[in-house]
């Protein structure tokens, strides 16, 4: 994984069919011991009945190097369950019907692009259709603004999110040192995130 010569995801499949007899299995991802869950009910015992219990996600980062560190996605323990029991009164279900109206916009202006571009081209690029239709659900429904991102592909949004998400060879060794040594990107106040982006 570290030589990037094989996703995660393949790694975990790999794993997950190498076992099929067993309920749950340990393993060791560079220093972090890892635990991978097959059996169904304790998946869904997991995700639903004792979820608060599980708050850590495998990610050290110091909040005061990226304000990144500071979500959700990059929380454990104690400020995770926080933030949680703050977030989650904003993903009720009703509330979550209210954003189908946005989210079927977006899906109907992501259909007429892929018309549109056929008409010129046999060719599609799927990455960026789908990166644009992600920034323009996330600005909708989060922050209530059209970025129409699949036609300007100039937006600072749209420019700033493929920042984070752009594999440089810098993010990919400092996600190996995060991995391999999550304490010395803490010691050292090690930017995972380009600046300007997380700043955006």
């Amino acid at each position: 994984m570290v030589t990037k010569l094989e996703c995660p995801m393949d790694m975990y499949d790999r794993l997950y069919k190498q076992f099929p007899d067993v309920k749950l299995l340990g393993f060791y991802q560079m220093t972090e011991p890892m635990l991978l869950i097959r059996d169904p009910e304790l998946i869904n015992a997991i995700l639903i009945k004792d979820f608060p219990y599980f708050t850590d996600h495998g990610f050290v980062m110091d909040p005061s190097t990226t304000v990144m560190a500071k979500s959700l996605f990059f929380s454990n323990g104690q400020r995770w369950r926080t933030m949680r029991q703050k977030l989650s009164p904003g993903f009720t279900s009703g509330k979550l019907r209210d954003t189908y109206l946005a989210i079927n916009e977006c899906s109907n202006q992501m259909v007429s692009s892929i018309v549109e571009k056929l008409g010129k081209t046999d060719r599609l690029a799927i990455r960026s259709i789908i990166s644009g239709f992600s920034n323009d659900v996330i600005g909708m429904c989060a922050f209530g603004m059209q970025l129409d991102s699949m036609n300007n592909e100039d937006s600072d949004f749209r420019r700033y999110s493929k920042r984070i998400f752009e594999r440089s060879t810098k993010q990919i060794i400092v996600q190996a040192v995060t991995t391999i040594f999550p304490l010395v990107i803490n010691l050292f106040k090690i930017q995972m995130f380009p600046t300007e982006a997380t700043n955006f």
